[in-house]
């Protein structure tokens, strides 16, 4: 598992392997549970990243604009209490 959601690293490599992904955002809100719920918090992005990432050929920039991208998506959730109990807040 990466985090709460549930979501193992299995499904992140199938997904990136087999499903056409292209953003991070698309890999975790349509082709897994891990945003569905909500943020899932940074813990779980960066390893969805990091396997997509390595998957998809992505560079260190490319992955990190990617988990920016997908935190843009939850502008409420940034400063509210997430699934992991954390803020929330990206520092």
């Amino acid at each position: 598992p990466l985090g709460d959601s549930g979501t193992v690293g299995a499904e992140i490599i199938y997904s990136a392997r087999t499903e056409s992904v292209v953003h991070l955002s698309d890999l975790l809100l349509r082709r897994t549970a891990a945003a569905t719920a909500g943020y899932p918090g940074e813990k779980e992005v960066r390893a969805a990243a990091d396997l997509a990432g390595r998957e998809l050929g992505w560079d260190r920039a490319r992955i990190e604009e990617e988990c920016e991208q997908l935190r843009l998506l939850f502008p409420v959730e940034r400063f509210s209490f997430n699934r992991s109990g954390d803020s929330g807040r990206h520092r």
